[in-house]
């Protein structure tokens, strides 16, 4: 996060609070009973959500992947029921998630880092680590080829120590 100003920070926290608000949000209060007639059955859900919440693209496809995007969580933390996970944590997996899985584009390491800084902002002490390890385990799952950037395990760093000392001489 470059700053609470930036236009991509603050799109991802008004998502962020909509996803939120939204899980306190029961169907008979999400919207009128004549939106739910005219949505197809598979999009009831996001129907009523973006009459109540507004036209945010990104939390009506949240709204619509809720199940992809929990059964994700759900395997990530398997000691965590959902019903468990605090709310401002759980809004912020979700997410960070859906990103993952719908903007490949933008940058695995920008994604989760966010994800933190929201944690960190908007929620207890603790969530800034849960989140990174729900996201860092889940990540293999979203995004199975993503080159994270680790560093080599201690043999590889020696033997590559060794072989620069011998290619000095």
């Amino acid at each position: 996060m470059k700053s609470k100003k930036d236009p991509r920070h603050v799109h991802r926290l008004k998502t962020m609070r909509s996803v939120f608000a939204w899980q306190f949000q029961t169907p008979n209060k999400q919207t009128s009973l004549s939106a739910t007639k005219r949505a197809k059955p598979s999009n009831v859900g996001a129907t009523l959500a973006v009459a109540r919440f507004g036209k945010n693209k990104d939390f009506s496809a949240i709204i619509k992947n809720i199940k992809k995007i929990d059964k994700i969580i759900k395997d990530s933390a398997p000691k965590w029921p959902l019903e468990q996970i605090n709310k401002v944590d759980l809004a912020i997996l979700r997410t960070a998630c859906w990103e993952l899985l719908h903007k490949p584009k933008t940058p695995t390491k920008v994604i989760i880092d966010e994800a933190i800084e929201l944690a960190k902002e908007f929620s207890a002490q603790t969530s800034a680590s849960f989140i990174n390890g729900v996201l860092g385990t889940g990540l293999s799952k979203i995004r199975p080829n993503n080159k994270r950037t680790r560093s080599p395990p201690l043999e590889e760093h020696e033997k590559n120590k060794t072989t620069r000392k011998k290619t000095k001489n």
